[in-house]
């Protein structure tokens, strides 16, 4: 009998948990999502994700445009190991590597010699032309000490309809960069991290970034930040 009223307790307990969960997630403004976001990868111990960035029509469908989408993959380790690997979806000829131990900043281009970079914000900036921002959106939330935009900084946010990005239900905000265009973000509800962001261009296209293969705080091997193991990977994100 005991047991029994024990078993009961827990279950009211839990169905209680679950119940407040789902409606504080109700409550919840699009501001205090992106900071809940921010909070996230702040506080984050190790980071990784498999991307693809692309133009987009208005409609949602891919843009024609003589620009591939490009593959992409983030690697994090607390407090400023990282490495941020590239490369177009059709040819695989373009491709890079940037990457810090910590100590030094390089990257390695397609058909380039290494280079040494100043800085790992000068590394980023060099690889952004090529990735849209999916080479600084998230690297940004990660390490304060990142110059340029960050996500945080959208003005006039809204929450709009929750949506799916694949499997992952997510909160859908929209909000305007300081300079006026319109950026969308899809947040997973279940651990508040970015899952898509859709930036609008003068044009009509967005800029879309997509990112799946997330892990958070799991352990990240040293060699994968050191220059003797630092080779271009396969990139195969089917998205």
């Amino acid at each position: 009998m005991f047991g029994n009223r024990t078993l009961l307790i827990t279950l009211c307990c839990l169905i209680l948990a679950v119940g407040n969960g789902f409606a504080q997630s109700l409550t919840l403004t699009g501001q205090q999502i992106v900071t809940k976001m921010a909070d996230r990868y702040a506080t984050a111990r190790t980071y990784q994700d498999i991307g693809i960035s692309r133009k987009v029509a208005a409609d949602g469908s891919t843009a024609v445009s003589e620009e591939p989408a490009v593959y992409f993959r983030t690697y994090f380790d607390r407090p400023n190991r990282f490495r941020f690997e590239w490369e177009d979806q059709l040819t695989s000829k373009s491709w890079g590597i940037l990457w810090s131990d910590g100590d030094n900043v390089f990257v390695k281009w397609a058909n380039r010699q290494m280079e040494k970079q100043r800085s790992l914000e000068a590394g980023i900036a060099g690889a952004s032309p090529f990735l849209l921002s999916a080479a600084r959106d998230v690297p940004n939330l990660l390490m304060r000490d990142l110059g340029g935009f960050r996500l945080t900084q959208i003005q006039r946010v809204t929450r709009l309809r929750d949506a799916k990005v694949g499997d992952d239900l997510c909160f859908v905000v929209r909000g305007y960069h300081p300079y006026g265009f319109q950026v969308d973000l899809w947040i997973g509800k279940s651990d508040f991290l970015l899952r898509r962001k859709l930036e609008k261009n003068d044009d009509g296209t967005f800029d879309e970034e997509v990112r799946s293969y997330i892990q958070l705080n799991s352990i990240i091997p040293a060699r994968k930040f050191q220059f003797d193991s630092i080779q271009k990977g396969e990139l195969v994100a089917k998205l």
